[in-house]
């Protein structure tokens, strides 16, 4: 039986006979445990339970993962930006490291965007929470998030599923290991997502230079065209020897999502903020934004689509025009892409894992380059004019090694794992960013920068068994990072200059180290504490900037977790009932906020002060039956700032509750041979705020999501077919929203997918 739904539950193997729940083996810890006798908290999902909850991309983990949200970057719209128990960042750009450090086979990605294309064929998905810096270095204030591929095995097997839903939704994933000889073999997969998108667009790219009765004035917005492929080659020259190669690429051609205008501005009053600032509730029937001097533009259609878009303003500026999207669809907007909605992107991924086992220790050596690049439009504002917009292009580079030695079983009570890091990371960053449209600036940005990264670190950890119950663990980790940041930028327009040119360097040396005590009365019960700690580098804003303090680094953020908690497989192994409460202490996080520099008062990433986070979280796997499942995930926390500008203020993105959770039921009998089944599975977040200032047009309420699936289930040959409906109730909620309470730009937010169904077909052999 997979896994469905939460953290995998595990069943002890000296239980009574025949537990429900399976076994399930992680690698959190570089080695294989049973997920129940790793003493931190872990979310783990094989790889059929991806499939069956149809987590497609990165992003859909926080949708089965108590304690973790996932916001698309308000510019970057296909880069999964995480918050892990209430830790995460409010900064879009590029070149900033996630506080959840993700690894693909073994090796650490440095930025989001280089995993979009990698959650195909999973042997599973580990997400570990707080702070990992002993094992897993720097940037893991949150904690980690582990990408582990299904490696090729002894025999020959592999999948293939294939769907089709609503909006010409197309999904095809497949795997196969191929064996080569009894040393030697080899696996190919391989995944194509295609999709209309969901939103539509009035006023096209060009059509403030056309007639107003534009032939096309409604386009679709937000198609998704991703494909990838793996290939992975095992060798096993010896029985103490096992080398695995994995070679990875994949191509995105999707449309990223725009904004739906928000206006923050009184139409009768514009001098004056409307409802919408002081509510949440957008209401752009009273509310509006400046757009720019209607003398230099005349051809403004003042009636569009039936509607009212364009008002002169009736104020004491009169050169002025304002805006609003009176139409209250949230899937409908007038955004204008001056240069397109598309993205263009490719990655490609190499690891080399070799193990090698001589006796009474292992060896691990992990080597890993990563490359990406795209181009891709981007705009935030939500009108039709060009007040934010434009096209970047990026390309990022990253080369990392680490060698790790480890004891076998032979040190009877003692473990113990010492190893070696070093990574070097590169990425460049152009920008083409038009507010040619825009009230104050009126101007058009050629920005960039480079940055260039070296990070050397050295590691340990011992586990020390008393006795049969008793353990004691400690671990240390030393990093030292180097940084170098160059921008340039140059201008055209009547905007205040843009800084043409800075460089700087930054280092960080940090030590981050855990200590633990686990008790284990017998093998169904797991009481264990910790503290540990984590480091999140220096580092540079990456935005315009028009004076050098805006570029000026920022310093570590560190955090300091304390961790109790109790694992248990009850019921004769038939319930696993896990429940952990922590305690966050940090310091210096990193976050765009405000801040005075030379006299100037400026918002920039920056250090914006303290803050603690309290929490309990419980995990529930129970089958009530053999044929009745029911899965929960409870995450309570309280997260707040405690010193800086927002003091008392929530952190962002961390509901006070998240709840995630399934319910399974597999028929008892088959029917004609056929095995039916029903799932429901739900997330649940509570009200929570998506910038620091805590502003009520920047909150989403409670929400709900749920999605159903119904199938059957042919055994010989192994064939499943299921119907799914996504969203079911038809949820409308905020995912992001960008610049609430402006005097001169507009609110820009971004909305969650609408209700989808389709069906699924999948071969097993």
């Amino acid at each position: 039986m997979c896994l469905t739904g939460l953290p995998a539950p595990v069943a002890a193997q000296d239980q009574a006979a025949d537990p429900l729940l399976e076994e399930v083996i992680v690698t959190a810890q570089y080695r294989e445990e049973r997920l129940q006798d790793v003493p931190i908290s872990i979310s783990a999902f094989d790889g059929d339970s991806l499939r069956e909850l149809r987590v497609s991309t990165p992003a859909d983990l926080a949708r089965i993962t108590p304690g973790l949200f996932m916001n698309r970057s308000s510019v970057n719209q296909s880069d999964p930006e995480f918050t892990l128990r209430g830790i995460g960042t409010n900064d879009s750009s590029p070149n900033q490291n996630p506080a959840a450090p993700l690894y693909v086979d073994g090796v650490s990605v440095p930025f989001n965007a280089m995993v979009g294309h990698v959650l195909f064929d999973q042997e599973r998905v580990e997400v570990l929470k707080g702070p990992q810096g002993t094992l897993y270095g720097r940037n893991s204030t949150a904690g980690a998030v582990n990408f582990i591929s299904t490696r090729p095995g002894p025999e020959r097997e592999g999948y293939f599923t294939a769907s089709y839903g609503e909006r010409d939704r197309i999904d095809l994933e497949g795997g196969i290991t191929i064996p080569i000889s009894d040393r030697f073999s080899m696996r190919f997969a391989g995944v194509v997502a295609q999709e209309d998108g969901w939103q539509t667009i009035d006023l096209t790219d060009y059509v403030l230079d056309t007639d107003p009765s534009f032939a096309d004035p409604v386009r679709r917005n937000g198609d998704v065209d991703r494909k990838a492929i793996r290939i992975s080659a095992l060798f096993t020259p010896s029985d103490s020897v096992e080398n695995l190669f994995i070679l990875d690429a994949g191509r995105d051609d999707s449309q990223v999502y725009a904004f739906k205008h928000a206006g923050n501005l009184s139409r009768d009053n514009p001098a004056e903020f409307c409802s919408f600032v002081f509510t949440g509730i957008r209401n752009d029937n009273d509310c509006v934004s400046f757009a720019y001097d209607s003398r230099t533009a005349p051809r403004i259609p003042v009636n569009f689509a039936g509607r009212d878009l364009f008002i002169q303003d009736p104020g004491n500026r009169g050169d002025l025009v304002t805006v609003s999207d009176p139409n209250p669809d949230p899937r409908t907007t007038i955004k204008n892409f001056h240069m397109g909605s598309q993205v263009d992107s490719e990655a490609l991924g190499l690891t080399n894992t070799l193990n090698w086992s001589p006796g009474r220790f292992h060896v691990t050596s992990v080597t890993g380059y990563r490359t990406f690049d795209r181009v891709s439009g981007f705009g935030q504002q939500g009108g039709p004019f060009i007040t934010i917009g434009g096209e970047f292009d990026q390309e990022m580079d990253v080369f990392t090694q680490e060698l790790r030695i480890a004891s076998d079983s032979s040190w009877d009570d003692l473990y113990w794992v010492a190893g070696l890091f070093y990574s070097n990371e590169d990425i460049e960053n152009y920008n083409i960013q038009n507010l040619a449209e825009h009230k104050f600036f009126s101007a058009i940005f050629n920005d960039g920068f480079t940055q260039k990264t070296d990070v050397i670190a050295a590691f340990g950890q011992v586990e020390w068994s008393l006795n049969d119950q008793v353990q004691l663990v400690g671990g240390l980790r030393f990093t030292s990072e180097d940084r170098s940041f160059h921008f340039t930028g140059q201008m055209v327009g009547a905007a205040p200059q843009i800084v043409p040119e800075y460089r700087e360097k930054v280092s960080s040396d940090e030590a981050t180290w855990r200590l633990g005590v686990n008790f284990r009365p017998n093998d169904n019960w797991l009481w264990y504490g910790n503290i540990s700690t984590g480091f999140r580098g220096k580092g540079f804003p990456a935005s315009i900037a028009f004076s050098v303090p805006q570029l000026q680094p920022f310093n570590e953020e560190t955090l300091t977790a304390y961790e109790a908690g109790f694992k248990s497989v009850l019921l004769d192994g038939d319930l696993q009932f896990n429940t952990a409460v922590y305690y966050y202490d940090f310091e210096d996080f990193q976050a765009q906020t405000a801040v005075e520099r030379e006299g100037l008062r400026l918002i920039v990433l920056a250090n914006a002060g303290q803050a603690r986070v309290i929490g309990t979280e419980v995990d529930v796997r129970w089958f009530a039956t053999e044929s009745l499942s029911f899965n929960a995930g409870v995450n309570w926390m309280d997260a707040e700032i405690r010193s800086g500008d927002y003091e008392g203020d929530n952190m962002i993105r961390s509901p006070d509750v998240m709840a995630r959770g399934s319910v399974r039921f597999d028929a008892p009998q088959s029917i004609g041979g056929y095995e039916p089944f029903a799932q429901l599975d739900f997330s649940y977040n509570s009200k929570m705020d998506f910038i620091l200032a805590n502003q009520i047009g920047a909150t989403e309420g409670s929400y709900w999501l749920l999605n159903a699936r119904v199938g059957m289930r042919l055994p010989n040959p192994d064939w499943e077919v299921s119907l799914w409906i996504e969203n079911l109730t038809d949820e409308v909620y905020k995912s992001e929203v960008f610049g609430p309470g402006s005097d001169f730009l507009p609110a820009g937010i971004l909305y969650g997918p609408p209700r989808q169904f389709g069906a699924t077909v999948t071969y097993t052999f």
